[in-house]
């Protein structure tokens, strides 16, 4: 049986929060796959504000409730879509959404906000049989090691479920094997409509949305119940690492955190060697502080002499929309979100970064997927840079187990690798081949990405120019 569009909703509570704080003019913020039910939920709450019952609890004069509604296709609450409406009392956010605050320069005040984690639309037998297999996967995780606690971390969207799991876990007394992470709430004047018990206004141990009693590094494994976990959130949990899809069938995965480390250095290694790149600097909402980042990411670019665009794109980021910036070598997303997951470049042919993946690029040190990168070449004069310059970018180097010389072409959009296959002199014995006839100056460094094999030209072949 289909559930009802207040169940879903949690109307009844947004209609005590309207009253209890006598809100007039209210702002109902869906995305985009709940839009179809806008009509309904508007519908239902003017009926039941002007209910007989609802009519004496309140107390403004005029007695009737002005709802607009909104799309917001953004991850978190979209304040800038909302100032279209003028003298807005408050703003009810529904479904799925990230707890991060936009930062608003002209912003005067902030306006009251209830996220409404809305119910889940499963049947029953559905929630039911993946809440199962959840708590059959922790007791086998929290069975292998005691000593170590397991911490659980969830969509917003997804309270229910960790509820749920909460209320189970407390009955086969397994409180201390896993912890169940709560969800941070920035501003005092931000609410929820998830259990007071999983959330927090002051977070110990911050990661991501969630706040966690203990360090990340006392906990042996984390779970994750996401269709697809941020990748900010993943590089920061440990090595153990579950991701379990809650929206279908409850597909359990174990995630390689270091092939996901290593996926993204690759990205930062195809730039971090080159200078005087063209960045597109890509800024979505939640909105950073602007002034802040336009000054941090100018020294960074300045390190490698890195030409930066900024490009605002205030709701989704797709391929059409970065396909028009075809001059960039490369993008960097920005915000002020904990918890946005960063476009593949497989798709666009051009790395896509984060903010601290271009520190990383521009040579700084910093901490990245719970590893001290070291600085590079940031520490040179602008004369060394500029001799650095004058260097040749061919780097050759003897693979003995294969017995083959490979050279590197390196550039932001290629990063190809070549294969030279050794051919040695029929009348010359393979054993009294030398490095040193060789010549290597540099060793092997970089991502490899194709091979090709070409012969080595003879010595006797090759002029002086």
């Amino acid at each position: 049986m289909s559930k009802s569009i207040e169940y879903i909703y949690q109307l009844d509570k947004c209609l005590d929060w309207i009253i209890k704080n006598n809100y007039t003019r209210v702002v109902l913020q869906f995305n985009s796959e709940d839009l179809k039910d806008t009509s309904k939920v508007v519908s239902y709450l003017e009926e039941a504000y002007k209910a007989p019952r609802n009519q004496k609890e309140i107390s403004n004069t005029t007695k009737s409730l002005d709802l607009y509604v909104t799309q917001a296709n953004t991850c978190c609450v979209d304040l800038i879509v909302t100032q279209h409406v003028s003298n807005v009392d408050a703003i009810i956010h529904f479904g799925q959404v990230c707890l991060s605050k936009p930062h608003l320069a002209h912003q005067e005040q902030d306006n009251p906000v209830l996220f409404v984690l809305t119910h889940s639309r499963q049947e029953s037998t559905i929630f039911n049989s993946n809440l199962e297999k959840i708590i059959n996967h922790i007791e086998s995780l929290a069975g292998a090691n005691s000593h170590r606690p397991i911490c659980l971390l969830y969509d917003a969207h997804l309270v229910d479920y960790a509820q749920a799991i909460n209320d189970l876990l407390h009955d086969k007394k397994l409180d201390d094997c896993v912890e169940i992470a709560k969800l941070i709430i920035p501003t005092p004047n931000w609410s929820t409509t998830a259990h007071q018990s999983l959330t927090t206004e002051q977070p110990d141990n911050p990661i991501g949305q969630h706040s966690l009693s203990k360090s990340i590094d006392c906990y042996k494994s984390a779970i994750c119940l996401s269709a697809k976990p941020a990748i900010n959130l993943i590089l920061q949990l440990p090595s153990n690492v579950w991701k379990i899809d809650c929206y279908t069938d409850a597909v359990i995965e174990k995630l390689d955190v270091s092939r996901i480390l290593n996926k993204r250095i690759a990205l930062v290694n195809r730039l971090r060697d080159d200078e005087e790149l063209r960045f597109g600097v890509i800024i979505t909402n939640p909105l950073p502080n602007i002034s802040e980042l336009v000054t941090r990411l100018g020294n960074y670019a300045k390190a490698r002499k890195h030409i930066l665009y900024f490009v605002s794109m205030i709701q989704t980021i797709d391929e059409c929309k970065i396909g028009n910036f075809d001059l960039c070598d490369a993008f960097v997303v920005v915000n002020s979100c904990t918890c946005s997951t960063i476009l593949e470049s497989l798709y666009f042919n051009r790395p896509i970064i984060t903010e601290l993946e271009f520190k990383l690029a521009c040579g700084f040190e910093a901490v990245y997927g719970r590893v001290l990168w070291p600085s590079s070449d940031s520490h040179l004069s602008e004369q060394d840079l500029i001799n650095k310059r004058k260097v040749s970018d061919v780097s050759l180097a003897l693979i003995h187990s294969r017995n083959e010389l490979l050279e590197r072409c390196s550039s932001a959009r290629t990063n190809l690798w070549s294969g030279l296959d050794y051919k040695k002199e029929d009348n010359v014995d393979e054993c009294s081949v030398g490095v040193e006839d060789l010549a290597i100056e540099e060793g092997l460094h970089g991502i490899a990405s194709t091979y090709r094999s070409e012969p080595l030209k003879k010595s006797s072949d090759i002029s002086d120019p």
